[in-house]
């Protein structure tokens, strides 16, 4: 599902459009606010470093008129020690912000990249759930 480009679509907030460019790439465009600093972003997705059923990097450029941002994350799966029957997924991640959006300060970029990523996995977990 981590990796589904119709699910990632639904999944990943304000997302308008994410359609295969081929090997791995996906054209995306997406809303996105961070405080009071609002517009869309077009710009690409590529997954990286892909190994089947354990990892795999989601690399983003995007731009857009309230400034650029460009990041990676990397997804890491595992059998969960409680039940190995579940999957937990682990992330990390990193991303730069430039223009008007970098000017609302690096808290509030943060605190805003969090509830994006938030908003994400819950999507992901209603998913997963068959909801």
């Amino acid at each position: 599902m981590l990796t589904d480009p119709d699910i990632l679509r639904t999944a990943l907030p304000g997302c308008q459009k994410f359609e295969s460019t081929g090997d791995g790439n996906y054209a995306i465009t997406m809303l996105v606010g961070i405080g009071p600093v609002k517009g869309t972003y077009t710009g690409k997705v590529r997954l990286a470093d892909a190994n089947p059923l354990d990892s795999y990097t989601l690399e983003v450029e995007a731009r857009g008129t309230a400034g650029f941002m460009s990041g990676k994350g990397r997804f890491t799966l595992a059998p969960s020690e409680d039940d190995p029957s579940q999957t937990e997924v682990h992330y990390t991640g990193d991303a730069q912000v430039g223009g008007p959006v970098a000017g609302v300060g690096q808290r509030l970029v943060k605190a805003g990249a969090g509830l994006i990523i938030g908003q994400f996995f819950r999507s992901m977990d209603k998913k997963v759930a068959g909801e």
